[in-house]
């Protein structure tokens, strides 16, 4: 029987095109599932705002320590603290916490540039808080500058892109319908292909005679149902 399941296999189309209707609803039903689950998502936005972040002093022997000093900056400002003052600059009716949590800053060392990202359900907030964080990093530049003593290595911040509207990021339903739809039909492809390989029935020339061990003579023709008005049968 394994024999006859492999000569039957060899035709993934035609094994595909006999049981296409399992590839169909598979796909669909995959494609409604991830339409009415994407639906019903909360919508998450995000603003994002470059800062450029430039030493005092740029040469070879200084480029791992504006690197390091770039990276204390950013753990300075993502805090407790700066984010409570964020929220009461720009007065969000948010915690602290829930500021922190959609946060992300990503430092640029050959550009010299930290790429600050907020992600809220909310796009106003999104764009508030991106905003808000990139000045608490220029603020801290500048009193790291008008503090530190002469010689040594500070940075000078600058806000270059102010975020002005936050994109939508989540849910995406276009998206999420494709994916779903292009696997539901792998999907239900494997599936028919595992229900022809378990199907007992003879269905080829090839899997008689490989039963039977003796070649097929001569095949009856199939012939069509009957003519509804001359009675006649049609192949």
């Amino acid at each position: 029987m394994l024999e006859i399941a492999t000569i039957r296999l060899r035709d993934y189309t035609g094994v595909v095109r006999r049981r296409f209707w399992i590839v169909l609803v598979l796909a669909v039903a995959a494609a409604l599932s991830a339409y009415f689950y994407s639906s019903r998502q909360q919508p998450v936005y995000q603003a994002g705002v470059s800062v450029l972040v430039t030493p005092n002093v740029i040469d070879y022997w200084t480029i791992q320590a504006v690197e390091r000093l770039m990276n204390t900056y950013v753990d300075r400002v993502k805090t407790w603290e700066v984010a409570q003052r964020v929220v009461d600059a720009k007065q969000l009716d948010v915690p602290p916490g829930n500021v922190l949590s959609g946060l992300r800053m990503v430092i640029v060392p050959a550009s010299y540039k930290v790429i600050i990202q907020s992600e809220s359900a909310s796009a106003e907030q999104a764009v508030h808080v991106a905003n808000g964080f990139a000045e608490e990093l220029a603020r801290l530049a500048e009193l790291e500058e008008s503090s530190g003593p002469g010689g040594d290595i500070f940075l000078r911040a600058r806000v270059l892109d102010r975020a002005s509207s936050a994109a939508q990021i989540s849910p995406r339903p276009r998206f999420n319908v494709a994916v779903a739809l292009v696997l539901g039909a792998l999907a239900g492809a494997v599936l028919a292909l595992a229900l022809e390989f378990l199907d007992g029935r003879l269905r080829l020339r090839e899997e008689a005679e490989l039963l039977l061990g003796a070649p097929i003579l001569a095949c009856i023709p199939a012939v069509g149902r009957p003519d509804a008005q001359s009675g006649d049968r049609t192949n």
